[in-house]
């Protein structure tokens, strides 16, 4: 079927047809590691700057712990 429609109209069906024929391969453990590693880290990051605004602003009081 694909060949036919790729002989009729290859323009109007090349699109659909990179899509049927895509595999995508999956991907291996230490990648996945390595990307949830750098989420982690992009988040701490992100929640630490928005601590640091709301201290300078005036939004949230730093306070020191009394032993």
């Amino acid at each position: 079927m694909g060949e036919a429609l790729r002989r009729v109209r290859p323009e109007q069906f090349a699109d659909l047809m990179i899509e049927q024929e895509w595999i995508e391969e999956p991907r291996r453990l230490p990648e996945i590691l390595n990307s949830i590693d750098e989420l982690t880290t992009k988040v701490w990051y992100n929640r630490h700057k928005n601590l640091a605004w709301s201290i300078q602003r005036g939004h949230r009081k730093l306070v020191t712990r009394v032993e």
